[in-house]
């Protein structure tokens, strides 16, 4: 497990997270916005494949009524769109993501925390 993969499973661990937080996680010094999207992508498939997160499109503002999860069978289309690594505007649509209980496990045994 990368640091990247660390640092997102812990952003999702508490709340629902943007993908554009994602993609300012994957951001290096000398890197461009298109590589940190690139590499922010790469890290939710892995991750998502290997069920360590969800994914949900939310209404904003977020509040856990509005919040459905994307099914597995689309969420290769709604990781291709543009739209889904931006910052949504008010009244608009967010992708987000959340660590899973095996994601977690999975954090805990690589970082050596005991966290519940």
């Amino acid at each position: 497990m990368d640091e990247l993969e660390r640092d997102l499973l812990w952003l999702g661990v508490e709340d629902y997270t943007g993908l554009w937080q994602a993609v300012a996680e994957a951001r290096a010094e000398t890197s461009s916005l298109s590589e940190d999207r690139r590499r922010a992508r790469r890290t939710i498939d892995s991750l998502l494949s290997r069920g360590l997160i969800e994914l949900f499109v939310c209404q904003e503002p977020l509040n856990n009524e509005t919040v459905e999860i994307v099914p597995p069978e689309s969420q290769s289309a709604v990781l291709d769109e543009v739209a889904s690594w931006e910052a949504p505007e008010e009244g608009g649509k967010s992708v987000r993501f959340a660590t899973t209980e095996q994601g977690f496990a999975a954090y805990r045994k690589e970082t050596g925390s005991t966290a519940e």
